[in-house]
C-alpha cells in the first residue's frame, strides 16, 4: 500500500504545494489587474487634460486670429497668452509652455496654412506627472494640442450688429448667402436666404426658400471692424448743392457735405469724402450717378446720408482699393456715427446700389436693387428693408471676394 506523507497536522503536503501556487496565480493576478486599471485611469486623467488643453490652444487661435482682423496685430501674442490662461493654461507655469505664431510656425510643408500671414498657430504643451504609469517606468508624460485659426472671407451678406436687428417691411432676396441678425428677425415681407441666423427672436416674415432661422449663441462681430477709415484732407468744395441742370463731380473732401434737390449730378470714379452736418442728401427730384468706373463715400460728419423724393441713385464700388479702404466698398459710415441713414427714395425702387453699404452704429432703410451687377452686402446697427431688396456674396466680380471677414478655426 502507498504512503502519503502527511505534516504534523494530518494535511497532505502536495495539497499544500498547490494552495501556494494558487495564491502565487492570485497575487500576480490582483497586480496586473491593478496595473491595467491604473493605465487606465491615466489614460482618462490624460484624455481629459488633452481636451481641456485643446479648448484653451482653439481659444488662444481665435483671439490672436481676431486681433489681426482688426488690425491690432501687436498685440495677438499677448491676447492669445491671455486667452489660453483663462482656460487654465498659464505660459511657464506648471510644466505649461504656450506658442503663438504667426504665420503658423510648425505646420508642415504643403499644408494651406503654412506661411499664410492671415493665420495664427496656437501650439499648447504641458509635462503631466503619471499617477499609477510609473508601474512601468512612465513617471511623466508630454502633452500637446495645435490649433490654427484664420481670416477668411464671410458668406453673410446683410448683418444687423445692434439689438434693434432687422424688420423685413418688404421682401430680400438672398439666395446666395446668409442673414446674421443680433437682435430680433420681425416683419411682415418674404426672405430668401442661404442661412438666417437670429440672436434674439424670429418671427412675422415669410420665410421662401431659406432655412428655419438658427439662433446664434452670441452676437456676431462686425466683419467689416479690420477696415481703416481714409485720412481726410484738405476742403475740395464747401457746402455743395445742387438743384437744376447738369454738372460732374469729381473725388475729393466735401467739407459740409454734398446736397443735390434736383437737376443731374455725375460723380467721377474715385473717393468722396464728406464732413460737416449734411453728409449726402439726395431729394426731391434729383438724380445721382457714377461714371462708370466706381464710387466710394466715406461719412465721416454727422450729417447721414439720405436719398428721398421722386428722383434716381445709380452707384457702382470700385473694383479695386481706394485709399485704405478695399475694393467693393460703396458708403462707409464712421463707425461712431449714429446718424440714421436712408437709401430707399421713399421705397421707389429708383435706387440702384452695387457694393457694401456700411454703417456700423446706425439704422439703415434701404429699398430697391441692391445688386445688379456685383457682389452686394449691408452691414449696419440695425436695417429696415421698405422695399424689394436683392443681394449677393459674389467672389468673382470684387478682386478678392467679398470684404466681409470672419475669423474661424481651420485647423
Amino acid at each position: 500500500m502507498k504512503r502519503v506523507s502527511a505534516n504534523t497536522e494530518g494535511r497532505p503536503v502536495k495539497r499544500r504545494r498547490e494552495a501556494g501556487q494558487t495564491l502565487a496565480f492570485v497575487t500576480f493576478g490582483l497586480v496586473a489587474f491593478l496595473t491595467a486599471a491604473g493605465l487606465a485611469v491615466d489614460m482618462g486623467y490624460l484624455r481629459y487634460e488633452r481636451r481641456l488643453m485643446q479648448a484653451a490652444a482653439d481659444s488662444a487661435a481665435l483671439a490672436a486670429a481676431t486681433d489681426l482682423n482688426l488690425g491690432n496685430a501687436s498685440i495677438y501674442f499677448a491676447d492669445a497668452l491671455d486667452a489660453a490662461q483663462f482656460n487654465g493654461f498659464t505660459d511657464g507655469v506648471n510644466n505649461v509652455t504656450v506658442t503663438p505664431s504667426n504665420p503658423p510656425a510648425t505646420l508642415p510643408v504643403g499644408d494651406p496654412n503654412s506661411g499664410n500671414t492671415n493665420a495664427v498657430e496656437v501650439v499648447v504643451q504641458q509635462i503631466l506627472p503619471s499617477l499609477f504609469m510609473k508601474i512601468v517606468g512612465l513617471s511623466s508624460t508630454t502633452m500637446q494640442a495645435t490649433a490654427v485659426a484664420a481670416i477668411g472671407t464671410s458668406n453673410g451678406c446683410m448683418y444687423a450688429l445692434q439689438a434693434r436687428g432687422i424688420t423685413l417691411n418688404a421682401g430680400v432676396d438672398a439666395a446666395n448667402c446668409g442673414i446674421v441678425d443680433n437682435g430680433s428677425l420681425s416683419g411682415n415681407g418674404n426672405l430668401t436666404a442661404a442661412s438666417v441666423g437670429v440672436f434674439g427672436s424670429a418671427a412675422g416674415y415669410t420665410a421662401v426658400s431659406s432655412p428655419p432661422a438658427e439662433t446664434i449663441v452670441q452676437p456676431a462681430a462686425d466683419p467689416l471692424a479690420y477696415l481703416a477709415p481714409p485720412t481726410v484732407g484738405g476742403c475740395t468744395q464747401t457746402n455743395f448743392t445742387w438743384s437744376v441742370g447738369i454738372t460732374a463731380l469729381a473725388p475729393g473732401v466735401y467739407c459740409g457735405g454734398i446736397a443735390i434737390s434736383g437737376g443731374s449730378v455725375t460723380f467721377g470714379p474715385g473717393l468722396y469724402i464728406l464732413t460737416g452736418t449734411t453728409g449726402l442728401q439726395i431729394t426731391g427730384a434729383g438724380i445721382a450717378t457714377d461714371a462708370g468706373a466706381g464710387v466710394t463715400f466715406y461719412n465721416s460728419g454727422t450729417g447721414g446720408i439720405t436719398f428721398s423724393g421722386t428722383g434716381s441713385v445709380s452707384f457702382t464700388a470700385p473694383t479695386s482699393a481706394v485709399s485704405s479702404l478695399p475694393a467693393g466698398i460703396l458708403f462707409y459710415q464712421d463707425p461712431a456715427d449714429t446718424t440714421p441713414a436712408d437709401l430707399s427714395l421713399a421705397g421707389t425702387g429708383n435706387a440702384v446700389l452695387s457694393g457694401t453699404l456700411y454703417f456700423p452704429a446706425a439704422p439703415l432703410t434701404v429699398a430697391g436693387s441692391l445688386n445688379p451687377s456685383m457682389n452686394t452686402v449691408v452691414v449696419a446697427g440695425s436695417i429696415t428693408v421698405s422695399g424689394s431688396v436683392l443681394l449677393k456674396a459674389d467672389s468673382i466680380s470684387v478682386p478678392g471676394g467679398s470684404p466681409l471677414q470672419t475669423v474661424s478655426l481651420v485647423e
